[in-house]
C-alpha cells in the first residue's frame, strides 16, 4: 500500500456530533477508500486520510441525502463508494470534492492515483502537468457521472500527463 498522502483536515472519524448511523457511513466510505482490490492500484490514502474523508462526505453531503440516493453501509459493502454512480446534483459533487480536500492534497492524491507503479520522476512530471488548479478539476470531473464533459483545461493537462507516463 501507498501511505505517503498528506493529512491536510482535522481528522473526523469519531465526531461527538454525529450520530451513530453517521459515524456508521462514514466508517464504509473509509473502509472502501483502503480496500485494495486485486488489479487496482494500491489506494492513495492512510487509514486516518480515509475516516476524514468519509465523516466529511457525511457531514457535507448528509446522511439522509445519501440515504435517499442509495449510499448506505450495505451498498458500500456490495458495490464501493463511487460517487460518479451516485445521483448526486452539481453542489453536492463539489461537497464531495471539498470533503476531500479538508482531508488530503489533492494533488498528491491525484499523482499517485494517476501513477501509482511510477518512479519519482513520473510523479514530479504529473505534478507539474496537473499543478493544484488541475488536480481540482479532475477530482470535480471524476466524482461526476460519465457523460459530464472535462471541465475547461483539463484535456491538455491530461495529455501532458499522459506525456509524463507514456
Amino acid at each position: 500500500m501507498v501511505a505517503a498522502m498528506i493529512v491536510v483536515g482535522a481528522v473526523l472519524t469519531a465526531d461527538d456530533e454525529a450520530t451513530p448511523a453517521e459515524r456508521q457511513l462514514g466508517a464504509a466510505i473509509a473502509s472502501d477508500l483502503l480496500d485494495e482490490e486485486p488489479g487496482r492500484p494500491p489506494t492513495p490514502y492512510e487509514p486516518t486520510a480515509a475516516g476524514c474523508i468519509g465523516a466529511q462526505v457525511v457531514a457535507r453531503v448528509g446522511i439522509d441525502r445519501l440515504t435517499e440516493i442509495g449510499l448506505t453501509p450495505e451498498a458500500i459493502s456490495r458495490i464501493g463508494f463511487r460517487p460518479h454512480e451516485l445521483s448526486l446534483t452539481p453542489d453536492e459533487r463539489i461537497s464531495v470534492v471539498d470533503a476531500m480536500e479538508a482531508c488530503v492534497d489533492l494533488l498528491e492524491v491525484a499523482v499517485l492515483s494517476l501513477s501509482p507503479t511510477g518512479g519519482q520522476a513520473a510523479r514530479a512530471c504529473v505534478r507539474g502537468a496537473l499543478g493544484p488548479d488541475g488536480a481540482r478539476s479532475l477530482w470535480e470531473w471524476r466524482v461526476g457521472p460519465i457523460e459530464v464533459a472535462q471541465p475547461d483545461g483539463l484535456p491538455a493537462k491530461l495529455e501532458l500527463v499522459d506525456d509524463c507516463l507514456g
